[in-house]
């Protein structure tokens, strides 16, 4: 049986939540609310996840993270969803319901 993915922390350094916000406008806090709960996990590569989650804005994110240690994640990027992970997070979260 597989773990339950959680999210305990989000550490980010000073560059990355720059670019984030410069590129995407997107802010820490809005990876945080879009995290917390997690709805969907994918992992894109050994120790990498694509987290996509919903702010409390109604904001739908993608957050690229790097697993640090147990439930802590490091930040490496966070973007609008693409059309197609919004479907993929939307069959997903109706499957869940």
């Amino acid at each position: 049986m597989a773990r339950p993915f959680r999210i305990d922390a989000i550490e980010a350094h000073d560059r990355v939540i720059e670019k984030i916000e410069r590129k995407h406008a997107v802010i820490l806090e809005d990876v945080e609310e879009a995290c917390a709960g997690v709805t969907h996990v994918r992992r894109v590569r050994e120790g990498r996840y694509l987290v996509l989650g919903r702010t409390d804005a109604g904001r739908l994110l993608a957050c690229f993270l790097a697993r640090d240690r147990a439930s802590v994640f490091r930040l490496i990027s966070a973007r609008d969803m693409t059309d197609g992970e919004r479907f993929e997070y939307e069959r997903h979260t109706k499957k869940g319901r």
